[in-house]
């Protein structure tokens, strides 16, 4: 994403650390929406690690579904220059 296709939004006025952003180009009244719409829902965001304590890191966790048991397999390089 450019610079430019993106604005910063502070939503909690005190905290400097609660920032977002949002598309530069939306229109007044939709901007006006979203914003509102974050603000609202600001306590789900997750800022820093200690705000996802309680969290079961099943769910939270990222892992690849592989079978260990299979050989890997260098893959043909590919070129996409035409």
């Amino acid at each position: 994403m450019e610079p430019s296709d993106h604005k910063e939004v502070q939503l909690v006025d005190e905290d400097t650390k609660t920032t977002t952003r949002i598309g530069a180009k939306l229109t007044e009244e939709v901007e006006k929406d979203r914003v509102i719409f974050l603000r609202k829902n600001v306590d789900i965001f997750a800022w820093s690690p200690s705000d996802c304590e309680g969290i079961d890191p099943k769910v939270i966790v990222h892992r690849l579904n592989v079978d260990l048991t299979s050989k890997p397999v260098k893959q043909k390089k590919r070129s996409f220059q035409e």
